[in-house]
């Protein structure tokens, strides 16, 4: 084990950043930009119901452990930092799993073990094959009902109501039939995306934060959450064009200032344009529904909107 880990780390020098590669994973602990700005680093909010099964597993892993306290001390160590990144960071919840998943079998067995003693039950050691025949049947078509879902979620076309509904498919298409070269200010989810799908323009920020450093990060968070000097901070950033989503604080307080206005819409995100710069841009007009139903997308005919 030694000598594979020491060859797996001289493997690891083998890339175009040489040694710097190792302090990679750690940045984003020691970065407060990352960590404030960029939701999957937040720790777990457990007021809504969506990682009410991760609280489930963790009190009933901790009850367990409390209840029967016969694990090794190398064990417990692992679940201790386990769910110490966890509850630090959302995106680690997979780690608690894979470490704590098999010691919560483990004692789950022993509870069943003593309840099986206490109220006296037996297991049955063979079913009918009747029984068995329903229980493969069953198990069968539920692994065809899953497999048809990976399938059809697996590869949706880029203007399926599927990515339509999660990415700015629509705004990247009107994106590209403008002129090349547009620098576009961005929400951090979607730029990756807009890279993409859109090569020709650049956005402000995307998903590698760690590449991107702590000071982008901070300029982006400022504006986002209108600081004192948001506007400031925009109107000095060399964006043309500002693509974010509609509802929150920020394109609302920029439909407001004169220097920017929108020149695009649907109910997903807003796009907005320099006042300034209307006339050189040469930006093509709000599509109608009409429009992408001529083109052949019906999920952006849906999510089509008019400029207020």
């Amino acid at each position: 084990l030694l000598w594979a880990t020491i060859a797996s780390f001289a493997a690891s020098l083998i890339n175009p950043n040489g040694p710097v590669i190792i302090f990679y994973p750690f940045q984003t602990q020691f970065s407060s930009a990352q960590q404030n700005l960029i939701q999957e680093w937040h720790s777990p909010d457990f007021h809504g119901g969506v990682l009410a099964p991760l609280l489930i597993f963790i009190v009933s892993l901790l009850f367990l452990v409390v209840r029967y306290r016969g694990l090794a001390l190398r064990e417990l160590l692992v679940l201790g930092l386990s769910l110490l990144v966890t509850l630090q960071s959302v995106r680690n919840l997979v780690i608690l799993v894979v470490a704590g998943m098999p010691v919560w079998i483990f004692l789950a067995e022993r509870i069943r073990r003593e309840l099986a003693a206490r109220w006296r039950l037996r297991l049955r050691p063979r079913q009918p094959p009747l029984a068995v025949l329903l229980e493969l049947g069953s198990l069968g078509a539920l692994i065809a009902v899953l497999a048809v879902q990976v399938t059809v979620l697996a590869s949706p076309s880029l203007d399926s109501p599927t990515y339509v509904g999660a990415f700015p498919v629509c705004a990247a298409s009107w994106l590209e039939t403008g002129p090349s070269g547009l620098r576009v200010f961005n929400q951090y989810g979607d730029g990756g995306f807009l890279a993409y799908t859109v090569p020709k323009d650049k956005v402000f920020v995307f998903g590698d934060a760690a590449l991107m450093g702590s000071r982008v990060l901070r300029e982006y968070a400022a504006i986002i959450d209108l600081s004192p000097s948001w506007l400031k901070a925009l109107d000095t950033s060399p964006s043309e064009l500002v693509l974010f989503e509609r509802g929150s604080a920020f394109p609302d307080a920029l439909q407001r200032q004169p220097n920017w206005t929108m020149v695009y819409r649907d109910r997903r995100v807003e796009v907005f344009a320099r006042t300034s710069l209307l006339a050189t841009l040469h930006l093509p007009s709000n599509p109608s529904a009409g429009y992408w139903m001529r083109r052949g997308i019906p999920a952006c005919a849906a999510q089509a909107d008019a400029l207020p």
